[in-house]
């Protein structure tokens, strides 16, 4: 006759996987220098706003907005 087994399992390592995007430099318009280009959600974490918030930031003219060629929008990291 066979016996029947339990076999418990019980994880103690867990791993977490960061993704990180690649850094990319552009001239901003106002600043008139190379300055790294952050996306809406990147610019509205580092703030610590929701992106209604910095929409409203972007358009008073307090943070700086550049137009990518590819239709995009992307924020100036130096005027956060």
């Amino acid at each position: 006759m066979k016996k029947k087994r339990r076999i418990r399992v019980i994880v103690t390592r867990r791993r977490t996987l960061r993704i990180q995007f690649p850094v990319i430099r552009v001239r901003c318009p106002v600043c008139e220098r190379e300055v790294v280009a952050l996306t809406t959600s990147e610019a509205a974490a580092a703030l610590g706003v929701e992106a209604l918030a910095l929409g409203e930031l972007l358009a008073a003219g307090t943070v700086h907005a550049i137009h990518m060629v590819s239709g995009s929008l992307r924020v100036c990291r130096d005027s956060l």
